[in-house]
């Protein structure tokens, strides 16, 4: 991207100051950060104390490394966790409180979301899928873990699940979407 993208503007804030609203206005008990790249400004850009940090030093290592090394650090303390990227823009509190509900409706382990053929995050994995999580290695995320478990993960409908921003195109094309619906 040529600049961290976790810190692209978004509306009247960035990528993450985004993802931290969305989380704090959701029914997670707590929000926590993991820093890697560009720790400085990702950190000056974390306004809220109530948003605890897990700074991954090996962050080039990428996603999977850096969910392994968060939830390894926060295993003891929780009950389960919700994994919410960043670079998934229109995320909201209502999608994540549905992803807990639809957990509890189904009486399954896992939830995710569906969209564009497919099952990813946003998605909650319960303390049993910790161990499996903190062994994630390379750019590989959870996703695969969801897959296996198929019938054991209660799904949330996110159309917009798709817009992930990975490449200037991407971003061009959320922040297009994102007008458009201001102009509803």
């Amino acid at each position: 991207m040529g600049t961290p993208k976790v810190l692209l503007p978004w509306g009247d804030t960035t990528l993450l100051g985004r993802c931290i609203e969305v989380a704090l206005a959701s029914t997670c008990d707590e929000v926590w950060v993991a820093v890697g790249a560009d720790e400085e400004a990702v950190e000056n850009a974390i306004c809220d104390p109530g948003v605890q940090r897990i700074r991954h030093e090996q962050w080039r290592a990428g996603m999977g490394s850096t969910i392994a090394v968060a939830v390894g650090q926060l295993s003891q303390r929780l009950g389960g966790v919700m994994i919410l990227p960043c670079d998934q823009p229109f995320v909201t509190p209502e999608l994540l409180d549905s992803l807990l509900e639809r957990r509890i409706a189904d009486g399954t382990e896992l939830a995710a979301c569906r969209y564009r053929d497919t099952v990813g995050p946003p998605a909650f994995f319960p303390r049993s899928a910790f161990e499996r999580l903190a062994s994630l290695t390379g750019d590989r995320g959870a996703k695969a873990l969801l897959i296996e478990n198929l019938e054991r993960v209660a799904l949330v409908d996110f159309p917009l699940g798709s817009f992930d921003i990975d490449t200037p195109e991407d971003y061009d094309r959320a922040l297009d979407e994102l007008a458009r619906r201001k102009d509803r």
